[in-house]
Order: C-alpha cells, then structure tokens, then sequence
C-alpha cells in the first residue's frame, strides 16, 4: 500500500509507462528498480530517461560589465565634508571604471539650498576623461561659505555595460567650504623690531581679512630675521593670532 502505483484491479494491468522513475534502472517494488516502487500487475515499459536540457549560448556575458559606476574611495575632490577649499578649485569625480555622460544636470547650491549653478552633464562645463568627471562652473565662489554639489541620477552611465550612476543627490553627499588662505590678508598691528645682539623677543598681533571655519595653520616667512620661518594659527572664526619672535 506504499507504492507509488498500485493496481486497483489484479485482472486488469494499470498502465504506467512513460514515467521517470527516479533510478535509470526503473522502479522498484515489484518492479526490477531502484526507484519508485510500485505493486505488481503494473505496466511500467518502457520508461523515459531523466531529462535533460542543452540550450545553445549566443553570446558570453561578463558580470563585471553589468556593475553600476563606483566612486573611487578618494574620489571626489574636493572631499566631502573638506574644509578650507580654495576658492579657485576644480571640483571633478574619479570613478572604478569609465563613465559617459547620460541626461540631466551637476548642481551646485550654497547651504542656504540656493542653485548657484547647474551643469548640463552634456555641456562642455563637464570634461569627461576616462574615469575621471572635471566640473567647470562659470559662477565665483565666495569665501567662507559652504557649497553642495548634487549629480542628478542617471546623468553619468558606465561606458562598457551602459548602467547609470545613481548620483549624489543628498545635501551631504558632496558638500564643502570655501576658506581661501591665499585670499586672507594677514597685518600685524605694529611694526616689531628685534635687536641683532642681545636676547630679546617680542609679540605682534596679526588680522586675518576672513574668519576660517575651521582651526588653520598659516607658514609664515619672517623677513630680515636670519631668514627665519615659522606659523601662526587661526582658530575656527578667529580673525586675530598673535606671532612670538624670539631671537635667542
């Protein structure tokens, strides 16, 4: 009664031929198999073979070709989160691999989620080389204020599969500030002036023409004191240091 066919009448053969039967040597049971089993007075010939399926391929497929375009670990310039930016940089994106332009815009806004600029990824603003995204943006960026930059989905493609990057489209996925320290003005308040003998020192202040938004060390180079170099520091929106010459 545990038989996957059993037949219901003995004078009459239950026809079951045309089955696979889980063993290439037929069923079992009553049959002279290792597979299913079934009772006697069963037809199990001729039995099928298990099936098998050959489909042609047309064309091999790389995996890799079908992967969507990665930023490279160090890939976007200036950083996300950089402070302290020149106000003259070339913002430009490295990606894994090749990347071409597809549709829509590169925007840059300022904190205040005003558009300063939008790019069309097709427009000669965007140079495209190899991996490489460099962003020409004709508007001029204002010290001390931050910028976001957002890369619409879809408007760069990889250039071997043809999938889409799917951009940077949130407020901190590509933000920075501008804090120029070549444009910052430096005057001490007075003249200092040190003997060539002796020991003697003395402290002057300097004015920074901006306030950075973040701790900055400034080289200085002292004139006429044996060539002497040195550094100053600005606190995050300080505008005033004070420089210690010593010419012990």
């Amino acid at each position: 009664a545990n038989n996957a066919i059993e037949a219901a009448v003995a004078s009459t053969p239950a026809n079951a031929s045309g089955n696979w039967w889980g063993a290439e040597d037929g069923p079992g049971g009553s049959g002279s198999g290792s597979g299913d089993t079934v009772s006697v007075n069963v037809t199990v010939s001729p039995a099928v073979a298990p099936l098998s399926l050959s489909l042609p391929i047309t064309s091999a497929i790389d995996c890799n070709e079908m992967f969507v375009p990665q930023i490279q670990a160090s890939g976007l310039v200036p950083a996300n989160g950089a402070q302290n930016v020149e106000i003259d940089v070339v913002p430009a994106i490295t990606f894994e691999r090749s990347v071409l332009a597809g549709s829509g815009n590169i925007t840059l806004y300022d904190t205040t989620d005003t558009i300063v600029e939008a790019l069309d990824v097709t427009s000669s603003n965007v140079t495209i080389t190899a991996n490489t995204v460099s962003l020409t943006f004709s508007a001029s960026l204002s010290n001390n204020t931050g910028y976001y930059i957002v890369v619409d989905r879809r408007a760069l493609v990889d250039a071997a599969s043809g999938t889409y990057h799917a951009g940077l489209t949130e407020t901190t996925d590509w933000a920075f500030t501008v804090n120029d320290l070549a444009s910052i003005v430096m005057v001490p308040t007075a003249p200092v002036t040190l003997n060539e003998t002796g020991t003697e020192s003395a402290t002057f202040t300097l004015t920074a023409s901006t306030a950075p938004s973040a701790p900055v060390t400034i080289p200085l180079a002292l004139g006429d004191v044996n060539g002497t170099t040195g550094q100053c520091e600005f606190d995050s929106g300080g505008t005033t240091t004070s420089v210690i010459l010593d010419d012990t």
